[in-house]
């Protein structure tokens, strides 16, 4: 099963201190529901805030250009800006 997530998550981030990924929501997409929700556990204990499930693997391709957008904020506003998905159960 392919599952795609933590597309928009900095590498710096992912292997730096957890602290700078608790203001972060990982998007999980995938067409297999057992897939997503292993990925979307593992997304729980890296950044200690569950996956949200963004739909299926085709979407995917639609996530992958919001890191490009994060980057530019991010040298723009000199922050480390990330994506939250506020109103979702559990995030």
């Amino acid at each position: 099963m392919v599952v795609g997530a933590f597309h928009h998550l900095s590498a710096v981030s992912l292997n730096g201190d957890a602290d700078l990924l608790d203001h972060e929501d990982v998007l999980v997409c995938g067409d297999d529901p057992e897939a997503k929700q292993t990925v979307m556990g593992l997304a729980a204990t890296i950044t200690g805030r569950p996956g949200i499930d963004a739909g299926a693997l085709r979407l995917a391709r639609q996530l992958e250009p919001l890191t490009a957008v994060l980057i530019s904020i991010n040298k723009r506003y000199k922050v480390r800006s990330g994506l939250a998905i506020h109103g979702v159960s559990g995030s």
